[in-house]
Parts: structure tokens; C-alpha cells; sequence
């Protein structure tokens, strides 16, 4: 009797252990902590605002979330004004289940400096690629800096092509198998390539739309943040530059004004809350191909209006256009045994 009293304390004791150390450990295994990847350093010189962020994937059960509308919207291709269709719609469409991957994504969109360096450091910088293309490298805002501006007016075949660059320098396998390349003699940028990808691989690469949009909502689909308009929002101005409807002009290489503003210094906007600056403003980003292996640009840009700004604003774009609202922010798979 005393054996079995003894052999029930004692087993007491160890679920009371154990149901204390999930209470400690579960918790921290289901929060979706985000670790922060110190920024990228070449040839012993390091770029600030380079960073990532280890984003958590999950299971995500599409809802309506916003409606789905299709909206005349005005872009900048090759310094001249011309309209076109963007379609708010959330990737993650009703009726679906998207399982995401956890993936890296960068903090802040790919900065001047940092584009000009990657393309000038690299062994076959020959290619007639402007390293230098942004339109905006005057006007810079008081207590701003210009090399961290964000980079514009780059193709999306530039953006895979200076992904293929990085790797290379950071000694990763490329995503990316270009061919094919030819560079207009005008905008000094790749207008046509055969591209093909392989997303398995650790290089660096454009995020696809749904890690874009997993990260710009926040990564938790049972947030609140979750349903914001706007990248950690529902005020626009604090967590994007852009244009507001009485201030609607705009500089363009011809000369003619058409709306006023101007891109940024990224990151001085308040982040979403994980971590991440400027998706729903200043440049729009260059993502991945879709299904039908469109060119897609995502977010706001420092020329959109506040409808045109949202977490589900999306633009179906060719892989050629040059405008002065575009720019990428990079992502890659982590490193074997980083986390």
C-alpha cells in the first residue's frame, strides 16, 4: 500500500512537471517569432538597411477579406504617364487553403547604393545594364540620406538578373537560369530574356505573391492586423509615402508634371508588426511571376493615391516596364541549419 501511495505521488508530481513545461513551451513554439538577419555585407563593406527577417509560415483558409475590383490607375513607363487596370484582389482567395513556407524576406526595398554596388562589384559587369538607373537622385528631403533611397526604374528582368548577382557574391546557387539577354541601347535595361527559376534553391530571389502578401498582412491570419487596408494599418500615412488626392503631380523625363512627390529614404515609416518598412508604399515591388507567368507588382507607390495603396493592390505589369514607381524588396529560402 505504501509502494502504490508512493507510485501515485510520484506520478502526480511528473504531470504536474510536465503540463508546468508546456505551459512554458508551447506558447513560444505556436508565437510566430520573427528573427532578424544582420545586414549584407561584400567585400568587407556592409549596407545598412539590407537586413532580413525569418518569417513564420502557416496555413492560410481564404475569406473575403476586400472586394475584388478592377480600377483605372495612372503609372510612369519610360518617363511618360500612361493609364492602366490594376485588380484588388487578395491572393489568398476565398474557398482556398494555402499552406506558406517559412521563408526570409528583406526588411527595407533594395536601395541605391546598394543595386549600384552589386551590379559594379561583380566579375561580368559589361552587360550595358545601367547600375545606376533611379530618376530620383535630386530633391532629397531634409535629414534624408540618397544612397538609401529605393532603387526605380528597373525591369523585373534586371531585379532576377541582380538577384543571380548577389548570389553569386554571397556564394549561393542562383535561382535564377537567364538566356537570351538583350539590353535596350535607350534605357540602358534588359528588355527580353528566357528566364527560367527554380525557388528550391538559397540564392536570392523576388518574393512570390502570397509570401509578399503573408508578410504585408502581418503573418497571422487570425489578427487583427490581419484585415488592415494598409502594410501594419488602416491610416495610410503612417506606414506609407504617397500621394494624397489634392497634391496629384508628378515629374516625368519629358518634362511634363503631372502629379508632385518624390521616393524616400526607406524605413522611416513605421513598420508592420513584423518589422517590415515601406510594402505599401514609396516604390511598388516587383514579384515573382504568377500563374500564368504575368510580371506582378505589389503595394503602393510615393504617386498612388490612398485607394491605390492597399495590402491587396496589384499590377499585372510587362516584364520590360521601366517606371519610376517600381522597385523590389529581395527574399530567399534560409541557409541549410540557419534557424
Amino acid at each position: 500500500m505504501f509502494l502504490k501511495n508512493c507510485f501515485r505521488i510520484i506520478l502526480l508530481a511528473l504531470t504536474a512537471c510536465i503540463c508546468f513545461s508546456c505551459d512554458k513551451i508551447l506558447p513560444e513554439q505556436k508565437e510566430n517569432k520573427e528573427i532578424v538577419v544582420p545586414d549584407i555585407s561584400i567585400q568587407g563593406k556592409s549596407y545598412e538597411k539590407t537586413g532580413f527577417i525569418y518569417v513564420n509560415g502557416g496555413t492560410v483558409k481564404g475569406k473575403e477579406t476586400f472586394a475584388t475590383d478592377t480600377i483605372p490607375v495612372f503609372m510612369v513607363e519610360n518617363g511618360n504617364e500612361e493609364s492602366c487596370h490594376v485588380l484588388q484582389k487578395s491572393t489568398f482567395e476565398p474557398k482556398t487553403t494555402t499552406i506558406v513556407q517559412s521563408f526570409l524576406l528583406g526588411k527595407y526595398e533594395v536601395t541605391q547604393e546598394f543595386y549600384e554596388d552589386v551590379l559594379n562589384t561583380a566579375a561580368d559587369s559589361e552587360t550595358g545594364i545601367n547600375p545606376a538607373p533611379s530618376y530620383f537622385v535630386y530633391d532629397i528631403s531634409e535629414n534624408e540620406r540618397q544612397n538609401l533611397r529605393p532603387v526605380e526604374r528597373v525591369s523585373w528582368f534586371d531585379t532576377v538578373y541582380f538577384c543571380n548577382r548577389l548570389s553569386r557574391l554571397q556564394n549561393l546557387d542562383c535561382v535564377y537560369e537567364m538566356s537570351l539577354i538583350d539590353v535596350n541601347s535607350e534605357t540602358h535595361s534588359i528588355e527580353s530574356a528566357i528566364v527560367r527559376a527554380d525557388l528550391s534553391k538559397n540564392g536570392y530571389r523576388l518574393p512570390t505573391e502570397v509570401e509578399w502578401e503573408y508578410a504585408c498582412r502581418g503573418g497571422n491570419p487570425k489578427s487583427d492586423e490581419w484585415l488592415y487596408t494598409y502594410s501594419g494599418s488602416n491610416e495610410m500615412d503612417s506606414v506609407a509615402w504617397h500621394c494624397t488626392e489634392g497634391n496629384y503631380n508628378i515629374p516625368t523625363d519629358t518634362g511634363d508634371v503631372t502629379r508632385i512627390g518624390k521616393t524616400h529614404e526607406v524605413g522611416l515609416k513605421s513598420p508592420n508588426s513584423l518589422g517590415f518598412y515601406d510594402m505599401t508604399g514609396n516604390v511598388q515591388e516587383w514579384c515573382h511571376t504568377d500563374e500564368e507567368g504575368n510580371a506582378v507588382a505589389r503595394g503602393g507607390s510615393w504617386y498612388r493615391v490612398e485607394g491605390e495603396g492597399t495590402v491587396n493592390f496589384r499590377a499585372v505589369l510587362e516584364k520590360q516596364t521601366v517606371n519610376i514607381g517600381c522597385g523590389f524588396r529581395l527574399c530567399r529560402v534560409p541557409y541549410q541549419d540557419e534557424f
